[in-house]
């Protein structure tokens, strides 16, 4: 705001001040107005994970938009686009021999039953 006007565009800028004892002060401002710096994200988390953006933390599958600070002081837009990708549930059914055992991951199973890995 320079003498009521609201300056948003870079540019020279002079206005002219009258004083209380009729005295004529001349302003001169050189503006430079940064753009508002917008990065765009996609980004795709498991389930139970969150992903951070400044100091907000999200954790569903939206579209968001955050706001910070840039290193001049202005704001900087994060929009973020986030996935959120569901457990896979796999159901595996075998026969092994008296002896043997049954691997999944780092678990082996030797004896019947239903078991959560």
């Amino acid at each position: 705001d320079l003498a009521g006007t609201l300056l948003t565009v870079t540019g020279s800028y002079s206005v002219t001040l009258q004083t209380a004892a009729q005295c004529d002060s001349v302003v001169n401002l050189e503006l430079t107005v940064f753009p508002v710096d917008t990065v765009f994200l996609t980004e795709v988390i498991c389930e139970g994970e969150t992903f951070a953006v400044g100091d907000s933390l999200y954790d569903g599958t939206g579209q968001y938009s955050t706001l910070l600070t840039s290193s001049f002081g202005c704001d900087s837009l994060v929009e973020l686009d986030l996935q959120v990708l569901a457990p896979i549930d796999v159901f595996l059914v075998d026969t092994i021999c008296a002896g043997q055992s049954f691997a999944v991951g780092d678990s082996l199973f030797s004896s019947s039953g239903n078991y959560v890995v």
